[in-house]
Protein backbone atom coordinates (compact mmCIF):
# COMPACT_ATOMS: atom_id res chain seq x y z
CA UNK A 1 0.00 0.00 0.00
CA UNK A 2 2.94 2.68 0.96
CA UNK A 3 4.59 1.76 -2.32
CA UNK A 4 1.25 2.52 -4.33
CA UNK A 5 1.31 5.98 -2.37
CA UNK A 6 4.37 6.70 -3.19
CA UNK A 7 3.80 5.48 -6.84
CA UNK A 8 0.85 8.00 -7.54
CA UNK A 9 2.64 11.28 -5.76
CA UNK A 10 6.05 10.50 -8.10
CA UNK A 11 3.07 9.92 -10.99
CA UNK A 12 2.16 13.55 -9.55
CA UNK A 13 5.05 15.11 -9.88
CA UNK A 14 6.14 14.14 -13.07
CA UNK A 15 2.47 16.01 -14.44
CA UNK A 16 2.51 18.62 -12.52
CA UNK A 17 6.35 19.48 -11.16
CA UNK A 18 7.83 19.23 -7.92
CA UNK A 19 6.28 20.85 -4.83
CA UNK A 20 7.53 24.73 -5.07
CA UNK A 21 7.95 24.36 -8.77
CA UNK A 22 7.58 26.91 -11.35
CA UNK A 23 5.96 24.26 -13.55
CA UNK A 24 2.55 23.88 -12.48
CA UNK A 25 -1.00 23.18 -13.64
CA UNK A 26 -1.13 27.33 -13.44
CA UNK A 27 0.98 27.84 -16.42
CA UNK A 28 4.81 28.67 -16.20
CA UNK A 29 5.50 31.02 -13.64
CA UNK A 30 8.66 32.56 -13.62
CA UNK A 31 10.28 35.93 -12.80
CA UNK A 32 10.69 36.30 -16.55
CA UNK A 33 7.13 35.15 -17.15
CA UNK A 34 4.38 36.70 -14.13
CA UNK A 35 1.71 34.84 -13.96
CA UNK A 36 -1.35 36.43 -15.33
CA UNK A 37 -4.08 35.58 -13.44
CA UNK A 38 -3.85 37.73 -10.28
CA UNK A 39 -4.99 34.88 -7.72
CA UNK A 40 -1.53 33.70 -8.56
CA UNK A 41 0.56 36.64 -8.86
CA UNK A 42 2.16 38.69 -6.01
CA UNK A 43 -0.25 39.98 -3.15
CA UNK A 44 0.38 43.62 -2.48
CA UNK A 45 1.72 44.55 1.87
CA UNK A 46 -1.19 46.37 1.70
CA UNK A 47 -3.90 43.55 0.81
CA UNK A 48 -5.86 42.53 3.69
CA UNK A 49 -6.10 39.03 4.80
CA UNK A 50 -9.30 37.34 3.47
CA UNK A 51 -10.93 36.17 6.58
CA UNK A 52 -11.37 32.53 7.36
CA UNK A 53 -14.80 31.65 7.95
CA UNK A 54 -15.69 27.77 9.31
CA UNK A 55 -19.37 26.80 8.10
CA UNK A 56 -21.10 24.47 10.70
CA UNK A 57 -24.06 22.53 9.19
CA UNK A 58 -25.42 19.02 10.03
CA UNK A 59 -24.03 16.08 8.05
CA UNK A 60 -24.49 12.58 9.19
CA UNK A 61 -28.62 12.90 9.44
CA UNK A 62 -28.62 12.97 5.15
CA UNK A 63 -24.70 12.88 4.11
CA UNK A 64 -25.76 13.59 0.38
CA UNK A 65 -28.13 16.40 0.61
CA UNK A 66 -26.50 18.57 3.33
CA UNK A 67 -23.29 18.24 1.52
CA UNK A 68 -25.62 19.74 -1.33
CA UNK A 69 -26.96 22.39 1.02
CA UNK A 70 -23.61 23.00 2.29
CA UNK A 71 -22.38 23.74 -1.02
CA UNK A 72 -25.36 25.81 -1.82
CA UNK A 73 -24.97 28.02 1.39
CA UNK A 74 -20.98 28.54 0.79
CA UNK A 75 -21.55 29.61 -2.73
CA UNK A 76 -23.95 32.14 -1.23
CA UNK A 77 -21.93 33.29 1.43
CA UNK A 78 -18.88 33.29 -1.19
CA UNK A 79 -20.99 35.35 -3.64
CA UNK A 80 -22.63 38.31 -0.43
CA UNK A 81 -19.75 38.74 1.08
CA UNK A 82 -16.77 39.92 -0.19
CA UNK A 83 -12.94 39.25 1.86
CA UNK A 84 -14.79 36.21 3.60
CA UNK A 85 -13.22 32.70 2.38
CA UNK A 86 -15.86 29.74 3.60
CA UNK A 87 -14.70 26.65 4.55
CA UNK A 88 -17.02 24.24 5.32
CA UNK A 89 -15.82 20.65 6.92
CA UNK A 90 -18.16 19.08 5.02
CA UNK A 91 -16.79 19.81 2.03
CA UNK A 92 -13.35 19.87 2.88
CA UNK A 93 -13.35 16.51 4.26
CA UNK A 94 -15.62 14.68 2.04
CA UNK A 95 -13.15 11.92 1.27
CA UNK A 96 -14.16 10.49 4.81
CA UNK A 97 -16.52 7.50 5.64
CA UNK A 98 -19.61 8.38 7.69
CA UNK A 99 -19.89 6.46 10.51
CA UNK A 100 -17.10 5.00 10.20
CA UNK A 101 -14.62 7.38 10.00
CA UNK A 102 -16.93 10.15 12.60
CA UNK A 103 -13.80 10.34 15.40
CA UNK A 104 -11.15 11.46 12.23
CA UNK A 105 -13.60 13.58 10.74
CA UNK A 106 -14.40 15.37 14.59
CA UNK A 107 -10.43 15.65 14.76
CA UNK A 108 -9.93 17.16 11.68
CA UNK A 109 -12.76 19.40 12.12
CA UNK A 110 -11.56 20.31 15.53
CA UNK A 111 -7.45 21.40 13.57
CA UNK A 112 -9.46 23.27 11.06
CA UNK A 113 -12.01 25.45 13.52
CA UNK A 114 -8.55 26.28 15.27
CA UNK A 115 -6.97 28.21 12.04
CA UNK A 116 -10.23 29.94 10.96
CA UNK A 117 -11.34 33.24 12.35
CA UNK A 118 -14.69 32.92 12.83
CA UNK A 119 -17.32 30.22 13.18
CA UNK A 120 -20.91 30.68 11.43
CA UNK A 121 -23.13 28.37 11.90
CA UNK A 122 -25.89 27.01 8.95
CA UNK A 123 -28.77 24.73 8.34
CA UNK A 124 -30.55 23.47 11.35
CA UNK A 125 -27.36 23.19 13.07
CA UNK A 126 -28.95 22.93 16.68
CA UNK A 127 -29.63 19.62 15.22
CA UNK A 128 -25.98 18.38 15.11
CA UNK A 129 -24.15 17.03 17.94
CA UNK A 130 -21.05 17.76 15.99
CA UNK A 131 -22.60 21.53 15.42
CA UNK A 132 -22.81 22.08 19.24
CA UNK A 133 -19.29 20.59 19.15
CA UNK A 134 -17.44 23.10 17.40
CA UNK A 135 -19.55 25.40 18.64
CA UNK A 136 -18.60 25.00 21.96
CA UNK A 137 -15.07 24.72 21.32
CA UNK A 138 -15.25 28.45 18.90
CA UNK A 139 -16.37 29.92 22.41
CA UNK A 140 -13.71 28.20 24.35
CA UNK A 141 -11.01 30.08 22.20
CA UNK A 142 -12.26 33.16 22.28
CA UNK A 143 -13.87 33.11 18.33
CA UNK A 144 -16.58 34.79 17.42
CA UNK A 145 -19.93 32.79 16.49
CA UNK A 146 -22.12 33.84 13.64
CA UNK A 147 -25.68 31.89 13.61
CA UNK A 148 -25.82 32.22 9.92
CA UNK A 149 -29.98 31.65 9.25
CA UNK A 150 -29.76 32.55 5.87
CA UNK A 151 -28.18 29.19 5.55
Amino acid sequence: MQNDLLKEIEEAIAKYGTVGSTSTYFGNLTLEHPAENPLVGPISAEAERPKLVYVAHPFAGDPEGNKAKAAEICRRIAATYPGVVPVCPILVFSFLEEPADRELALAFCMALLERCDELWLAGEWEKSEGCWLERQKAQMWGMPVIDYREG
